[in-house]
């Protein structure tokens, strides 16, 4: 799995600017995926955040595992935006072990799993005035 999301992260950094709707990646390891360019598409079908911009938005496949990674920025705060997803997770089974908070100024991560292999991290970072959100959810079935 960590070759998946190293060659995820590749992949999703090397597309950053594309404005094509969607590129077929590989990567060296043999992970495959699509990158899509502000899709609204979130993992698990989840809704955008309300006036959110989505920046990126990649799924990557491999060995039957796969990884998808979203990134947004809101003028919202970053409890706001972690209540608003973990929610939406919960609905859907999500149980969120590991809440970190370290100031104004350092990242709100949230991370839960559903129990049958998939997992969720967000975190939400100030930006330039702005929160920064990268959500990523992998699914690697037991």
């Amino acid at each position: 799995m960590r070759a998946l999301l190293l060659s995820a992260v590749a992949l999703g950094l090397a597309s950053c600017g594309s404005d094509t709707g969607e590129l077929p990646a590989e990567s060296e390891a043999g992970a495959t995926g699509a990158v899509s360019a502000n899709s609204s598409d979130l993992p698990l079908g989840l809704e955008p955040f309300p006036g959110a911009d989505i920046t990126n938005n990649a799924t990557f496949e491999e060995a039957g595992a796969s990884m998808t990674i979203a990134a947004m920025d809101t003028d919202a705060e970053a409890s706001e935006i972690a209540e608003f997803f973990s929610a939406q997770a919960a609905d859907q089974g999500f149980t969120f072990e590991t809440v970190s908070e370290m100031g104004d100024s350092t990242p709100l991560m949230i991370n839960g799993t559903d129990g049958s292999g998939r997992n969720l991290t967000l975190t939400a970072s100030p930006v330039g005035g702005k929160t920064s959100l990268r959500m990523m959810l992998s699914d690697n079935p037991e």
